[in-house]
């Protein structure tokens, strides 16, 4: 770094002021260490509501998929009872509902992973 006696010519002060200022001490503080200190007890009690958040959210998606699962198998039973007993009209409806809730489960299971891909990151 020049002198400071070539400095006054880029801020159009004067030698002196500039000398004064350069001899000023600023005082350090141990900030950092509080603030990492501060940080990381934050970081840590985040990461474990997230985490928490996570678990409840995976619990909540699988019960929808064992829900849903389990429609889908008795739209089939349904679907077979009312052919055998020659309700056509009945089972389409059966397996109209029964593709609804394969719907419902794949975009569920799509909502999933969505939720956990963004959670990672």
């Amino acid at each position: 770094m020049p002198p400071p006696s070539s400095l006054p010519w880029l801020c159009g002060c004067s030698a002196d002021s500039v000398a004064a200022a350069a001899s000023i001490a600023v005082p350090r503080t141990n900030s950092h260490a509080a603030s990492a200190a501060a940080a990381a007890s934050s970081s840590s009690a985040g990461l474990a509501s997230a985490a928490r958040q996570i678990r409840q959210a995976r619990d909540v998606f699988v019960a929808k998929e064992a829900v849903l699962q389990k429609k889908i198998s008795q739209e089939m039973e349904r679907a077979k009872e009312f052919t055998k007993s020659g309700n056509k009209q009945a089972a389409m409806q059966c397996l109209k509902r029964k593709k609804y809730y394969e719907s419902q489960m794949s975009q569920t299971l799509l909502g999933s992973k969505r939720t956990s891909m963004t959670s990672i990151s």
